[in-house]
């Protein structure tokens, strides 16, 4: 893998890359644990022929804060670019959270998206009608009360648990780097794109694609519904692991499937 940096007018993206075919692209979620790091167990996994693309967004993992204020619309299109000069004649998107949503967008840009995995990518319905069903219910109640402190002590501990004790502790580092450079004016333009992004937008995935989404149990239908979820025989949607971050918790199972679907392609 080789670090880089791709370079826009409002700030500098850092990257780890792998040319090769197919290319497959990993976006995270927006916060301050996500990162190109973290989904480096499923890289591992994959064939060393694949090429490999890893983003981290401004002020997040390994890329510096935005030199100046920018929407959704800019930041998907530096991301397209980015992904385009690779020039892949495949390229599978995998989508952490919100990833999910670029994902989308994406989807209608990319003429040469062959798949999609995703990893409880951010739904319509969770953000503009969230399910009252007691288990949703029950999940947002366990975070509902932690302290900061405490927060990062049980994301702490999952990092523990999943990854080893050299990687956690890199994951960590580069987790509090990023905390630590965000100031307030970063925070609110990280929010802005938030606000930016159409949630009322009818876009949904291909039927003609090939879409993989892993998500606890509870979340199952939910993503069965969503716009996520294509005709394509191959489609399916996967119950494992037991909180959000599945991709630290279940690498093994999201790496088979990736190179399972890309075998049939």
């Amino acid at each position: 893998m080789q670090n880089d940096i791709f370079k826009t007018n409002f700030g500098q993206y850092a990257l780890s890359k792998r040319l090769g075919e197919p290319l497959v692209v990993f976006l995270s979620g927006m916060d301050s644990f996500s990162s190109l790091q973290t989904f480096q167990p499923v890289i591992d996994q994959l064939p060393d022929h694949f090429g490999v693309l890893a983003v981290d967004y401004l002020g997040m993992g390994l890329s510096k804060a935005a030199d100046r204020d920018y929407d959704f619309s800019d930041e998907l299109q530096a991301i397209y670019h980015i992904i385009d000069q690779c020039a892949a004649k495949q390229v599978i998107v995998v989508a952490h959270s919100i990833a999910g949503v670029y994902a989308l967008a994406l989807s209608q840009k990319l003429s040469n998206l062959a798949a999609f995995i995703g990893i409880e990518p951010t739904t319509r319905e969770i953000i503009t009608n969230p399910p009252r069903d007691p288990e949703y219910v029950k999940a947002a109640e366990k975070f509902k009360h932690l302290t900061q402190a405490q927060g990062s002590s049980w994301i702490h501990a999952q990092l523990d648990r999943c990854f080893s004790k050299e990687q956690a502790a890199l994951i960590w580092q580069t987790s509090e780097k990023a905390s630590n450079a965000l100031t307030t004016d970063d925070e609110k333009r990280l929010q802005s794109i938030f606000d930016s992004m159409n949630w009322q937008s009818e876009i949904k995935l291909p039927n003609n694609l090939p879409s993989i989404i892993f998500t606890e149990a509870y979340r199952k239908k939910e993503y069965c519904r969503s716009e996520y979820m294509t005709n394509h025989r191959q489609s399916q949607v996967i119950a494992a692991g037991t909180f959000h971050y599945l991709h630290w918790e279940i690498p093994t199972e999201i790496s088979k499937t990736m190179i399972d679907i890309i075998s049939s392609l």
